[in-house]
C-alpha cells in the first residue's frame, strides 16, 4: 500500500515525521511525501521556502505503480497550515487534514484472520469495509492550546508535535480506532515518566502530560505510572552510585533459527569450529574489560549472558567462559547474574549444574508457546513436555529466579491457544514472565513468506489474557518496551514477583546505567549522567567481523567512560 502525505505549506521534514503513525495504523504501509512550496516571493525576489523546498513528486505515477504491485490500496493525506509572515509554517491557526482513498482495498481480511497473505487488505489494522474513502479533520486553536499546555513535560519539537496530533486525529477517524500509544513511536516510553519524576511532577501532572501531550490512552498511561513506581528505588540507587555498571556478554549462535527471528544469530557447523575463534576473541575482550573496570574503580552490578542461545555451549565451554568472567572481572558487588537458557533442547543436567556451581542467580527458560503445532511451525526442536521437564529439573538444582518468555500473536494461534499456554505456565509458577507481541521484521522467514499480523483487537485480547494470568500468579509489571512492526502497535511487558525484578532489564530499558557490551552484536551504553546524554557504541554484528574489530570498540568505550567519569 502507498500513502502519500502532501502539502504546499508544511515542509517535507515535518511530513516525514508522520511516517511512524501511518505504519502504526496500516501495518506494511509505504509512506511518501509530496511537498510543493507555493510560488510566493519575499523582498529581494527569493522564494519563501526558507531552505525547506521539496522535490515535486508525481503522485499518480507513484500510486499507480504501487496499485499494480500491491493490489490497489493507495491513499493521499493532504495537510495545510495557513501562512504567516516569512515562516514556512506557523501553528497559531488551525491545521487542516484531508484523507482521500481513490482506490478501495479488496475486502479479503475477515474475522481477524490474516495469515499467509501479502494482500493490502490483510495489512490494514482495521476492517477494510470500515475504512473511510474520504475524511477531514481540523486541529483547532483550542486543541493546540491544550496540547501545548503540557509542553514543559517533554522535549518534542512543536511543529512536529502538532502535526502528529492532527494526523492522529484524522487517521483515528479514517480507521475508526484509537492507537493505544497515541503519537509515541519510541521504544522506551517509560523514560518520559522517569524524566517527569526527576523534575518533580506530581502523579496527576504526569498523567496529564501522558494523556494530553502524547495522546496516550489512559490505561497505558496508568501502566507506565505503575511500572515507573516499581523501578524508582532501583534507579535512585544507580543515581546515587554512578560507579555501578552492567555487563552484557553475547553468544550469537543458535541450534536453529526461529521463523519469526530477525536477529543476527548463526547455526554451528558439525565440528563447531566457529566457536573456537569466537571464544578466544571473547575471552580476550573480557580480560581487557576487566582491566578497564578495575582501573576506573567501577563496580559490576549485574551480568547478563545472552544471545543467540548461550546454552548451545557444552558444559565444559560454559564452565570455562564463566570462570574466565569471574576471574577477570571485579565480581564482589555483583547482585544479579543472568544466563539465557531459552532453548530447552540445549539444556542438560550437566549444564544446569555448571550454571548453579558458577553462581548464576537468574535463568531464562523461554518456551514462547506451549502449543505443539506452533513449536513445529516456528522451528523449535522440542516438545511441550520437555519444557516442563527442564523447568522442574532447574528448580531442583538451584534457588535461582526463573524467567519464562511468551510470544503472543504467533502464526496459527487463537485466543483458546493463548489461554491454554497461560494456564500451563501458571502451573509452573515462574518468578518472572516476559510477554512479547509478535514483531514481524524484514529478515525473518515469516515476514518474507507474507505473514501478516492478526487484527489489533485480537492482539489486545491476547494481551489482556496475559495480564490477568500474570496477576493470578502474583506477578506485577516492572518493565516495558515497544518495537516497530509489533502486533496491534502494543508493547512488550516484563512481570515479576515483588522483589525479584531483573536489575539488568530495568537498566537497559531506562538507560540510567553504563552497560559494557562484550561479543558480536552487543551494544555499549555510556551515560553522561550530568547532562543526560547517551552514547551507543555497537560491536560488529557478525562473529567474523567481531574478532577483528572488538579492539577498536574497546578503545572507544574506554575513552567515552573516562570522559563520562571525569
Amino acid at each position: 500500500m502507498q500513502i502519500i502525505l502532501s502539502s504546499s505549506s508544511v515542509p517535507e521534514e515535518i511530513l516525514k515525521s508522520g511516517f511512524d503513525l501511518i505504519r502504526a495504523f496500516f501495518t506494511g504501509a509505504v509512506p511518501g511525501t509530496d511537498y510543493r512550496a507555493p510560488a510566493r516571493k519575499l523582498l529581494g525576489g527569493q522564494d519563501s521556502n526558507d531552505g525547506l523546498s521539496g522535490q515535486d513528486v508525481d503522485i499518480e505515477a507513484i500510486c499507480g505503480q504501487t496499485a499494480q504491485a500491491e493490489g490497489g490500496f493507495r491513499a493521499e493525506v493532504r495537510v495545510e497550515a495557513p501562512w504567516k509572515g516569512r515562516a514556512p509554517w506557523e501553528l497559531e491557526a488551525p491545521l487542516q487534514f484531508t484523507w482521500t482513498l481513490p482506490a478501495r482495498p479488496a475486502a479479503e481480511a475477515k474475522n481477524g484472520q490474516t495469515e499467509n497473505t501479502g494482500s493490502d487488505a490483510a495489512s490494514v489494522n482495521c476492517q477494510t469495509d470500515c475504512l473511510a474513502e474520504f475524511c477531514q479533520a481540523c486541529l483547532a486553536e483550542q486543541e493546540i492550546e491544550t496540547i501545548l499546555a503540557f509542553k514543559e513535560g517533554s522535549r518534542e519539537n512543536r511543529p512536529k508535535l502538532l502535526f502528529k496530533h492532527g494526523l492522529l486525529k484524522l487517521l483515528s477517524q479514517v480507521c475508526r480506532k484509537r492507537l493505544p500509544w497515541g503519537i509515541l513511536s519510541g521504544i522506551r516510553p517509560g523514560k518520559i515518566v522517569q524524566n517527569l519524576y526527576d523534575r518533580g511532577f506530581s502523579r496527576a501532572e504526569r498523567a496529564a502530560v501522558l494523556e494530553k501531550h502524547y495522546a496516550i490512552r489512559p490505561d497505558k498511561a496508568e501502566l507506565l505510572q505503575k511500572i515507573a513506581a516499581v523501578q524508582r528505588s532501583c534507579l535512585e540507587e544507580l543515581r546515587r552510585d554512578p560507579r555501578r555498571i552492567a555487563l552484557y556478554v553475547s553468544i550469537p549462535f543458535c541450534p536453529s533459527r526461529c521463523s519469526y527471528c530477525s536477529f543476527p544469530a548463526y547455526r554451528l557447523s558439525k565440528d563447531r569450529q566457529e566457536l573456537t575463534g569466537y571464544l578466544q576473541a571473547l575471552q580476550a575482550e573480557i580480560r581487557a574489560a576487566g582491566l578497564l573496570i578495575s582501573k576506573l574503580g567501577l563496580l559490576v552490578d549485574s551480568v547478563y549472558i545472552g544471545g543467540g542461545t548461550p546454552t548451545i555451549l557444552t558444559a565444559e565451554e560454559l564452565s570455562g567462559l564463566l570462570q574466565e568472567l569471574k576471574k577477570e572481572v571485579p565480581w564482589q558487588e555483583c547482585r544479579e547474574f543472568t544466563v539465557e537458557a531459552g532453548r530447552v533442547d540445549t539444556l542438560s543436567s550437566g549444564k544446569l549444574a555448571v550454571l548453579g556451581e558458577q553462581g548464576v542467580t537468574r535463568l531464562s527458560i523461554n518456551p514462547q508457546t506451549m502449543q505443539e503445532a506452533t513449536l513445529r511451525r516456528i522451528g523449535r526442536d522440542h516438545r511441550v513436555a520437555d519444557i516442563g521437564r527442564v523447568y522442574h529439573l532447574a528448580r531442583s538444582l538451584a534457588p535461582w529466579v526463573i524467567n519464562m518468555d511468551l510470544i503472543l500473536g504467533l502464526p496459527g494461534e487463537s485466543l483458546v491457544d493463548v489461554r491454554d499456554t497461560l494456564e500451563q505456565l501458571a502451573g509452573l509458577q515462574p518468578d518472572n514472565l516476559t510477554v512479547h507481541l509478535l514483531a514481524l521484521k524484514r529478515g525473518s522467514r515469516e515476514y518474507e513468506s507474507g505473514l501478516r499480523h492478526k487484527q489489533a483487537a485480537l492482539a489486545e485480547q491476547m494481551q489482556e489474557l496475559s495480564r490477568q494470568a500474570a496477576a493470578s500468579m502474583g506477578l506485577e509489571p516492572y518493565y516495558l518496551y515497544r518495537q516497530k512492526r509489533l502486533a496491534g502497535n502494543l508493547e512488550n511487558i516484563g512481570y515479576a514477583r515483588p522483589g525479584l525484578e531483573c536489575l539488568y532489564n530495568i537498566a537497559i530499558i531506562e538507560e540510567r546505567q553504563h552497560i559494557l557490551g562484550l561479543g558480536a552484536g552487543a551494544s555499549n551504553k555510556i551515560i553522561d549522567l550530568p547532562e543526560g546524554r547517551l552514547l551507543n557504541i555497537h560491536q560488529a554484528q557478525s562473529w567474523q567481523h567481531y574478532q577483528l574489530k572488538w579492539p577498536e570498540v574497546h578503545r572507544q568505550r574506554t575513552e567515552a567512560l573516562a570522559e563520562s567519569l571525569a
